[in-house]
């Protein structure tokens, strides 16, 4: 009997039955053969597409699907922004660059040979032209012997702080932070992670950054102070028989040095919150990026291959009823992937509250309350701290017979002005005049106005303008210094009657003195005095700083 054909074929070389003939007995198709030509030509231009792109490729992750004949590759996104880590650099490389153009100007200020010059000025009917000599030159130590001449021990050790240490400070800080804020976006823009950097931010260093910034903006209380003491000089002018003497201070290029060293650190400043704005996002964007590359591994990764649902392949006919066991397996499979709890729903809803309208809205009753207070402090306080009187300046002696007017008013409104007018008089060089005017204009007035207008728009604006003025109001929160200059006029004003009388005692070759031993009265005094306007000022300044802060704490956490 002969031996009938296997009903399944067997290959050659394996012992595993087969259905139909044999692969071996089998030519491939024009279609397999077409695949496998464009597969090798794929690999092909995958490996020397690799090949240039060196070691830049490289570093970056893979992943590969294998499916069949074919291979799929996906890289994931790039860990950073190119236009966004290109910003940060430049910004931070401005940075370095004023701190570098700061301490310069600082030490210039310390070595400069005069701050201010005080000057005596006169005309006579029958002389040509005005007279002008020199009476004294000041610098910062001879500010502070003069101080300490008059009794004022409590201003010298204020000028001592404010003129010289808060300085010193600030060229080291300034510094100290810019390398900082440079190692950190370095990290982030690499996509790596450091143990170190991610408690950075918990050191104490770090902690007090805020306040050391804050702090450094007392140092414009000296040039607010000698501002202040400027202005009440100028009106020295006393009129009689045809003659005209007037006592003025020309402003000397240490004090310009000073102040445009200090105007350098608090943009530079500005510039490192600024660049770390561009650090939060293009971390936002790394940490996107990973998130979707965990995705794109948890999709890749070859899972274990799983035996279908005995129901799967029923027929119709075939059809029977399930138990118990094979019903909950079933009602397994078809839960949704995402369980839904109360608890994801309720976040989500407070989410969409706080990002509706407006941020404010999303808030507790307290914080309504408080910000609400503090915005009102910020606006309404305003409009008397620019109107009423800041302070008066009350002349006595018996040189005040020869003074047009006495009793001086000075307001808040009138002060850049005043500068202006004082620089004038006293000849002074016109871009120092523009210089000062235009520092005490912006960070006196329009700083603080500005500020005051993006923390309502904060809270009271939509999402995306909110977000816009919370970046701009942390940028220019360092140079709010509308407080300081309060603070410089309660300073100032009570040394107004020692410092004079002491310009005079030294400057006259004693004639004042006799003058006072004689008649037992005085040459010339000059009173100082705080009126209601300042303390306006004071209330408001406090109520903006504390609108800030508090805007940018809980705008940040909500």
């Amino acid at each position: 009997m002969s031996s009938d054909p296997p009903l399944l074929a067997t290959d050659q070389h394996s012992e595993t039955p087969n259905l139909g003939p044999a692969q071996s007995d089998l030519e491939p198709s024009p279609l397999e053969r077409l695949i496998q030509q464009s597969t090798s030509e794929q690999q092909e231009q995958h490996k020397q597409k690799e090949q240039q792109e060196g070691q830049s490729s490289s570093s970056s992750p893979q992943f590969f699907l294998e499916e069949g004949p074919t291979s799929f590759s996906i890289v994931p996104p790039a860990p950073r922004s190119l236009p966004q880590t290109s910003a940060s650099m430049f910004l931070t490389l401005g940075a370095a660059s004023l701190c570098l153009l700061h301490t310069g100007l600082v030490w210039s200020s310390f070595l400069s040979s005069a701050w201010f010059e005080t000057h005596l000025r006169f005309t006579v009917d029958w002389l040509d032209g005005t007279k002008d000599t020199l009476l004294h030159t000041s610098t910062l130590s001879s500010l502070l012997s003069e101080f300490l001449e008059a009794d004022l021990n409590g201003a010298a050790v204020a000028l001592l702080l404010t003129s010289f240490l808060l300085p010193c400070v600030s060229m080291i800080l300034t510094s100290g932070w810019t390398i900082s804020d440079h190692k950190d976006r370095a990290i982030v823009a690499q996509g790596t992670t450091d143990n170190n950097n991610n408690n950075r931010s918990q050191q104490p260093f770090q902690r007090s950054r805020p306040t050391l910034e804050w702090m450094l903006r007392l140092s414009f209380a000296t040039v607010f102070s000698l501002s202040i003491l400027d202005v009440a000089i100028v009106s020295i002018d006393l009129v009689g028989n045809g003659s005209d003497l007037r006592i003025v201070n020309r402003t000397s290029n240490g004090l310009v040095c000073y102040t445009l060293g200090m105007v350098l650190a608090l943009v530079v400043i500005g510039l490192l919150r600024w660049a770390k704005t561009k650090t939060i996002v293009l971390a936002s964007s790394t940490n996107t990026n990973n998130t979707s590359t965990s995705r794109v591994e948890a999709a890749t990764t070859p899972s274990a291959v799983q035996a279908p649902p005995s129901h799967a392949f029923q027929l119709p006919w075939n059809n029977r009823s399930m138990d118990e066991s094979e019903a909950n397996n079933l009602a397994d499979q078809t839960e949704p992937l995402l369980p839904i709890n109360e608890e994801s729903e309720t976040a989500t809803t407070t989410q969409m509250v706080r990002q509706g309208p407006n941020a404010f809205a999303g808030l507790p009753t307290w914080k309504k309350i408080v910000l609400y207070e503090t915005t009102l402090g910020a606006t309404f306080l305003l409009i008397p701290a620019l109107f009423l009187p800041l302070f008066t300046i009350d002349f006595g002696g018996l040189a005040s017979q020869f003074i047009d007017e006495p009793s001086i008013t000075f307001h808040f409104w009138q002060f850049p002005k005043l500068l202006h007018d004082g620089g004038y008089l006293a000849e002074t060089k016109h871009w120092v005049i523009i210089a000062q005017s235009a520092v005490f204009l912006l960070f006196v007035y329009i700083v603080p106005l500005l500020a005051t207008f993006l923390a309502i728009g904060t809270w009271r604006s939509g999402p995306i303008t909110s977000k816009y003025c919370y970046r701009i109001l942390y940028i220019l929160q360092p140079c709010l210094c509308s407080l300081v200059f309060a603070i410089s006029v309660l300073m100032a004003v009570p040394a107004f009657r020692p410092l004079v009388s002491r310009l005079l005692s030294n400057k006259t070759s004693g004639i004042c003195d006799n003058f006072h031993l004689i008649t037992n009265d005085d040459c010339l005094t000059m009173e100082g005095e705080p009126r209601l306007g300042v303390w306006f000022l004071l209330a408001q300044s406090l109520s903006l700083e504390t609108l800030v802060i508090l805007t940018l704490i809980w705008r940040n956490k909500s």
